[in-house]
């Protein structure tokens, strides 16, 4: 920014640069990753259209190339997030010189983490990995551990 006396004169000059940021105690680098989930309620009455809406939404290639230019997203899709004729349409609305290439895109979303969002998630993860550990070694139904296991979990997030 450059200031005028009455107002801010926005991105005179101004030029972006991707750059890597350490992370860890290895000091990879790592970007946080922010993901939407979506879902089908078991309740639906209506779950051939649910199903083809949430295909519609995450799978279809011109949806996810249309949110991916007119949100702040990347899309999950590599053919979209490292499409040159999308990348053009993003560089095309940022000011200044640009220095990222799909390549960096790709590095980006391979090394990104998530954070987890709940203060439950680490014993929650335990729990499930124990469970899913016991179920395979143990000689009783599978099915059946996995299940109790679940409410056993599902007990745990509810009161955390």
């Amino acid at each position: 920014y450059q200031p005028y006396p009455w107002r801010v004169k926005k991105y005179s000059g101004f030029e972006w640069a991707c750059v890597c940021m350490p992370a860890g105690p290895e000091g990879g680098n790592t970007s946080e990753l922010n993901t939407m989930l979506v879902g089908i309620s078991a309740r639906s009455r209506h779950t051939d259209l649910a199903w083809a809406f949430l295909k519609q939404l995450t799978y279809d290639t011109q949806t996810q190339q249309n949110l991916y230019t007119t949100s702040h997203g990347i899309s999950p899709l590599i053919s979209v997030a490292e499409s040159p004729e999308i990348l053009q349409a993003l560089y095309d609305n940022i000011p200044g010189s640009v220095d990222f290439s799909p390549e960096v895109i790709g590095n980006i979303m391979e090394t990104a983490a998530i954070r987890p969002q709940f203060d439950g998630y680490r014993q929650a993860l335990t729990m499930a990995e124990q469970a899913v550990s016991d179920a395979l070694s143990g000689s009783g139904g599978l099915h059946t551990q996995l299940i109790s296991s679940q409410r056993e979990i599902n007990i745990f997030l509810s009161q955390s």
